[in-house]
Formats: structure tokens, C-alpha cells, sequence
């Protein structure tokens, strides 16, 4: 029979199941709201969407990796305790496996639709009702490598906390692995949120400018001197925002770029960083 969306948004009221679950329980139910809750209690689907609400804080960062990709997913739920059991972790992977497949590269960390949470509501809820706490599919990040490129990857001992870096050179070599591995502890550590400099659309240092600007008058400084205030300030917040330009988590003497540039030179080739992404939770 064919299921209204009246009688879905019903069901979904009473039970908070998903959409395409709500309708699966009124066709095999022939439109018994009653009978499709029973139905949706049956499979564990009601009992988990309950939880849906409570909040997911802990969990973990899974990765999967092949030869020319990089894929990694936010895995959350209630408690510590649950998301250190190996149970979970391989529960985690389990679904990373499930989003694998369907989901596009990316440039940066982004969350994974709702449609496509939805369209594989079954296996989270298996997992919800194996658990018995809220799991909730996070952010994700999925590189594809390029001609040259290389993709380094590390998970905080927290498994909380998960980098992706890709970077291009025509060499491989055991330097270049080491600094792609310091690169991604660097973006752990100080969460930066650009490459560089270049990456900042005009539109977010012109709401940075109008700021300052107004930072500046609030605190009595003079017209003239404003906008040169304001474009030393640009600059800084370039330097705190961008990867390149920080200070080396493991040796603040130097710049992340410099470190770069030092791996170049002991290897006789060029070095980029292309891109890299910072998947995390609870943060």
C-alpha cells in the first residue's frame, strides 16, 4: 500500500525512527500507526531513537587507507567507557566500511548528509542497539592521491582526534614520510584551519577587518592610524590560522613551512602541502 507522509511524520513523533524505516513499518503494517510502533520496538528501532537525543561527546576517529586513498570518519557515543571496548571500535570501523563507498572526496573535514545517514539508518541503529547508547556518524574527510602525492595519516591516542595530509613530491623517502607524520601531529596539536595565507577568501578578512576596525575606535585610537593597526593585525591572524605559517609543535624555533622547506633540501626535491583535514570529537 502506499504509506502518506502523514502517517510517517506520525510515526516518526511517536518513535523518532528514521524516515525510511517509519515507512518500511506502515507498508509491512498496512498503515497501522500502532502496529508499525510494535513493529519498529521489534527491531530495535524505537529503543534506539529514543537515545537519539542524548548527548555524544566520546567515541572515536576510524580510519581506512588504500595505495591512492585516504578516508576518515567520527564514530560518537555517550560514554569513555563504551568507545575504548573493542567491541565498539570494531563496531566503528564496521560503518566506516558502510560510509566508505558512498561518500566523495573532500578538501576539507564536512559532515556526512543526512540522506545518506538516513539511507543507512539500519546499520547505525544495529549498532545503537547492540550498544545500548546514542551513536551518531560524525564529520569525515576522504583524499584521493594524485600523480606525486602522498597521504599521511594519524589518530590522537584519545582516538578522538584524526589528520589527514596529503603532500606532493616526485620522491618518496623515509624524510618525506617523517614529515608528513610531524605535519599531522602539528595540525592535531594546533588545529589550524588553512594551509595558507592564500586559502582565506577576501570575505572572511574583510569580517575580520570590519572587527578590528571597530576594536580600534571602541579603545580610542586615532583615523590615521587605524587601518595600519588593522592589516598588522590581518597578518597575525593569518599566521595563527594558517598551517605554514605556525610555529612547529615539536620545535617552536622554527615554522611548520620551514620545516618543510628543511625536508626539501635534505631530500634534493620539492615539497607542498596540498591539503590536509582535522577530523575530531568533543572538541
Amino acid at each position: 500500500m502506499a504509506v502518506s507522509m502523514e502517517l510517517i511524520k506520525e510515526l516518526r513523533a511517536k518513535t523518532g525512527a528514521g524516515v525510511l524505516d517509519c515507512k518500511k513499518a506502515l507498508t509491512e503494517t498496512n498503515g497501522d500507526v500502532e502496529a508499525a510502533v510494535d513493529f519498529l520496538r521489534k527491531k530495535g528501532l524505537a529503543r534506539a531513537a529514543k537515545k537519539s537525543g542524548r548527548s555524544t561527546t566520546e567515541g572515536v576517529v576510524v580510519t581506512k587507507k588504500s595505495e591512492n586513498e585516504l578516508f576518515m570518519l567520527a564514530v560518537m557515543c555517550e560514554t569513555d567507557f563504551v568507545a575504548r571496548t573493542d567491541e565498539y571500535k570494531t563496531m566503528a570501523a564496521n560503518l566506516a566500511d558502510t560510509f566508505y563507498a558512498e561518500l566523495g572526496e573532500t578538501q576539507k573535514a564536512v559532515a556526512v548528509s543526512e540522506e545518506l545517514v538516513e539511507k543507512n539508518r539500519e546499520a547505525v541503529n544495529e549498532v545503537v542497539a547492540k550498544m545500548g547508547e546514542n551513536i551518531q556518524v560524525g564529520d569525515y574527510t576522504k583524499f584521493t592521491g594524485s600523480e606525486n602525492s602522498h597521504l599521511y595519516d594519524y589518530i590522537h591516542f584519545t582516538g578522538k582526534i584524526g589528520v589527514a595530509v596529503e603532500v606532493v613530491c616526485e620522491k618518496d623517502d623515509e624524510k618525506l614520510a617523517e614529515l608528513g607524520k610531524n605535519i599531522c601531529l602539528h595540525a592535531a596539536a594546533y588545529a589550524p584551519d588553512f594551509v595558507s595565507g592564500d586559502e582565506i577568501s577576501e570575505d572572511i578578512l574583510e569580517k575580520e577587518r570590519v572587527i578590528y576596525r571597530d576594536q580600534m575606535r571602541e579603545s580610542g585610537k586615532p583615523e590615521k592610524i587605524i587601518e595600519n593597526i588593522v592589516e598588522g593585525k590581518i597578518r597575525k591572524f593569518k599566521e595563527e590560522r594558517c598551517l605554514l605559517s605556525q610555529n612547529f609543535a615539536l620545535d617552536e624555533s622554527k615554522t611548520v613551512q620551514q620545516l618543510i622547506d628543511e625536508c626539501a633540501k635534505a631530500i634534493d626535491c620539492p615539497v607542498t602541502v596540498k591539503r590536509f583535514a582535522r577530523v575530531y570529537i568533543g572538541e
